[in-house]
């Protein structure tokens, strides 16, 4: 492969995982938007440890950091942790439908 090729595509590939990480906040910011303080960080959480419980640990390294992402997003406490916003909010169907959606997100 001839170096200019393979600079523009590094190039476009950063630009590529840029735009991808700019979408996932943008998306993240537009559903916990104008939820109380508690509930946004559980849906928060609930993507984040999703994410992270996906994971492959292919390498020690690896298995390292997926224990610490993990472990820094108290992600072993996650389900009473939402189980007490849903019954918390249980009335507000905004949170409600944000909890849903991140289970899917």
């Amino acid at each position: 492969m001839k170096p200019a090729i393979a600079v523009l595509l590094v190039v476009a590939l950063g630009l590529l995982t840029r735009a991808f990480a700019d979408d996932f906040q943008d998306d993240l910011n537009r559903l916990v938007a104008g939820l109380p303080k508690d509930a946004a960080a559980v849906v928060t959480r609930r993507i984040i440890c999703d994410h992270w419980a996906g994971e492959e640990p292919y390498d020690k390294a690896r298995a390292r950091e997926i224990a610490r992402a993990m472990r820094q997003n108290k992600c072993d406490s996650l389900e009473r942790d939402e189980a007490a916003v849903r019954k918390r909010y249980a009335d507000d169907p905004k949170v409600v439908k944000a909890l849903e959606d991140a289970e899917n997100f």
